[in-house]
């Protein structure tokens, strides 16, 4: 048996990062700079930054105890569940369906349509890889960081759909044919709201 020592390759999708400056990354610079220069005139001012989602207040006492509630059941052999059911926990999957989609929006749906992941922003762009690897996918520009790595980062064709002064900040329906569309709103970082006419213009748009 012969062995070959070699060297695991790059991702060279990775050098994209580099290569390309999102407007969000150069609205951002602008920005600090801003930033940085206000508060060096003005030293005595207090800055309140919201730039980041960071938390700022402690667990709520329900919270807290829910937590401690399930540490102890998963230091008891009697009550140990081990890994939970691999579409979420049916207790909390059931809770969604009757007490916030029942009970406060008044809407119907089936526990089956409920699945509980690891968060929003990772299943969004995990979303991808229900669809061929040569979709086009068309993201708004600036929106949030992941759309647009993680669309890079899965080597899929990239569309940027301009958001600006002249839009009011509202992407147009891209011209070219494109498979995917991701829409944020409102819109991180701008805060732009659409409305009901902008998205059935894109629906609209992909039909024809």
């Amino acid at each position: 048996m012969v062995f070959v020592k070699t060297m695991a390759g790059k991702n060279s999708k990775l050098s994209q990062f580099k290569e390309r400056e999102t407007y969000t990354q150069f609205v951002q610079k602008q920005v600090w700079r801003k930033v940085e220069a206000y508060q060096a005139e003005y030293p005595q001012h207090k800055f309140f930054l919201m730039a980041f989602g960071n938390t700022t207040q402690p667990l709520t006492p329900t919270v807290e105890k829910a937590l401690i509630d399930s540490a102890h059941r998963l230091s008891n052999p009697k009550t140990y569940t081990g890994y939970e059911d691999i579409i979420g926990n049916p207790n909390l999957r059931q809770a969604i369906c009757t007490d916030y989609y029942g009970e406060k929006l008044g809407v119907e749906i089936d526990l089956e349509d409920v699945f509980i992941s690891d968060g929003a922003q990772s299943t969004s762009v995990n979303i991808q890889e229900l669809f061929a690897e040569n979709s086009k996918v068309a993201i708004p520009n600036p929106v949030y960081p992941s759309f647009i790595e993680g669309t890079l980062l899965a080597g899929r064709p990239l569309i940027y759909l301009p958001c600006d002064e002249t839009n009011n900040f509202v992407p147009n329906p891209p011209k070219e044919n494109v498979d995917l569309i991701y829409l944020c709103f409102p819109n991180n970082p701008t805060g732009t709201v659409s409305c009901s006419a902008f998205k059935l213009g894109i629906i609209k748009s992909r039909i024809q």
